[in-house]
């Protein structure tokens, strides 16, 4: 059978490494260009097809894939001045990974369908790494026939594809994700940083939680790699947790839903937005650094 043609819009951290392994599966690839220019060159050298605009992406593609920062972006990429919709075949998918709140995911999926177009919400899970490898996490809602459809392409990019079920519903579960992170990854930072300031190494700490009841996924393999590190310049940028907390906090609202340590987290990660939004969300660490003097790392690096 045939491989659809795929259309990518979004060549960040993300989203340039999967147009790669699209590539590299097979898959006829056409990019627009979002922000990087550059990135959308390096995969023609790739053997991709730079699209002009996304109305000319979407006539050139039978699925269109979304990897933008938020629901305007989508929106624009998709229905806008030249989007993609406009340019795309009754019966055609898009597929947006980007995270967005899921009332954005199931208005644009409502604007879509007027058009004949199918939509799934896909957002991902696993960060720059796991996007090269092909090994994301991917939270999918839409209709299960249309998931059936694009079960092969969400393969080459993910190496855990859950089929959630209605539309809005990949981006329910991705939020649920990032509300997790952002409790855990403070509530690992407050641990290291209460038992520093008591005279005990960090890695000291890090490696006896690594074996007790405390263990999690950011303290086994994210920490070393940036509050240990102090490299706080790759991964997940803060302003984009700030977001996802936002849309987590207004959902939950809609939904009468308290969310006590999320509200806290929220306001955490907007400081740390404001502080440095580009930055790694763990360089929360360097605030409570601050407060206690002392780095919270071990003291051999």
């Amino acid at each position: 059978m045939q491989k659809p043609r795929i259309g990518l819009i979004g060549l960040g951290a993300m989203g340039a490494p999967m147009a790669a392994n699209l590539l590299q599966a097979g898959y006829q690839l056409t990019v627009g260009v979002h922000q990087r220019r550059e990135a959308a060159e390096q995969l023609a050298q790739q053997g991709a097809t730079i699209a002009e605009n996304y109305q000319a992406l979407g006539a050139n593609s039978d699925i269109v894939i979304t990897m933008v920062p938020d629901a305007p972006q989508v929106e624009a990429a998709l229905l806008g001045t030249n989007g993609a919709a406009l340019g795309m075949a009754a019966g055609s998918i898009c597929i947006d990974m980007s995270t967005i709140a899921p009332t954005a995911s199931r208005a644009i999926a409502a604007k879509l369908a007027e058009r004949q177009i199918a939509m799934l919400d896909a957002p991902v899970s696993g960060g720059p790494a796991r996007a090269k490898t092909g090994e994301l996490a991917i939270m999918v809602g839409g209709e299960a026939s249309t998931f059936e459809r694009c079960q092969a392409v969400l393969d080459v990019l993910g190496g855990a594809v859950s089929y959630i079920g209605a539309s809005g519903s990949g981006s329910v579960v991705k939020l649920c994700n990032n509300l997790a992170i952002s409790i855990i990854a403070m509530a690992n930072i407050e641990a290291l940083a209460f038992g520093v300031a008591n005279g005990v190494e960090a890695d000291t700490i890090r490696n006896v939680l690594l074996n007790a009841t405390a263990s999690n996924y950011l303290l086994e393999r994210w920490l070393p790699e940036t509050i240990f590190s102090g490299d706080y310049n790759k991964g997940f940028a803060a302003e984009l947790l700030a977001k996802d907390l936002n849309a987590v906090m207004d959902t939950a609202r809609a939904s009468g839903v308290p969310l006590w340590a999320g509200g806290l987290a929220q306001q955490m990660w907007v400081a740390q937005k404001a502080l440095d939004p580009r930055s790694d969300y763990t360089a929360l660490a360097q605030r409570y650094e601050a407060i206690i003097g002392r780095p919270i790392k071990p003291t051999s690096d």
